[in-house]
């Protein structure tokens, strides 16, 4: 009886529950920040800009708590499908960068993340460890660089979306469990 390892994460938990509600604000800060404006937007940005930069992460966004609600007792493998909405945003973000070697160095970052919630929930990793670490000191980075950068104030929304992002994904990798042994309320 060789049963397959894999993780779950109870929907209905504390932190899947802000993890969700993380997520959605990251849209909805998303969405303020760039149709505040929508005239300068549409000005400023190509409609790949437009598709990559606020479509694809908004669309990512508010599919990431219905596929948590819905498969999140029997196995994350679907949340996948946002988590790669969210590489696939952050390396076209990373072109933009002034740094090569930011950009290469976020880039390498962006696609561990992909690879190991990918090894994570199709249960080769049997440890939510590197999903933590690649989702908090990102997380940590990005706090510590916007307060310095913005002098104290790094609730600049574009930024606020992607600290929300990364801060729903730290929660869900810390509320993940092996499937069947569910914390006891």
């Amino acid at each position: 009886m060789n049963q397959k390892f894999r993780f779950t994460a109870e929907p209905r938990s504390a932190l899947c529950l802000l993890s969700m509600a993380l997520m959605l604000l990251s849209a909805a800060a998303r969405l303020w920040y760039y149709l505040a404006d929508p005239v300068a937007t549409a000005m400023t940005l190509s409609q790949a800009d437009i598709f990559l930069l606020v479509g694809l992460p908004v669309f990512s966004a508010a599919l990431y708590p219905v596929l948590l609600a819905l498969f999140g007792r029997r196995t994350i493998v679907p949340l996948t499908a946002p988590v790669a909405g969210f590489v696939v945003f952050f390396l076209y973000k990373a072109l933009s960068f002034s740094s090569v070697l930011h950009t290469v160095l976020c880039s390498i970052l962006y696609l561990a993340v992909l690879v190991f919630f990918l090894l994570t929930a199709l249960g080769v990793l049997r440890t939510r460890i590197f999903l933590i670490l690649l989702a908090g000191l990102p997380l940590l980075v990005h706090i510590i660089m916007d307060l310095s950068d913005y002098e104290g104030f790094f609730l600049f929304l574009p930024e606020l979306s992607v600290l929300l992002l990364m801060a729903s994904l730290l929660c869900l990798a810390l509320r993940l469990r092996p499937a069947g042994k569910e914390a006891k309320p």
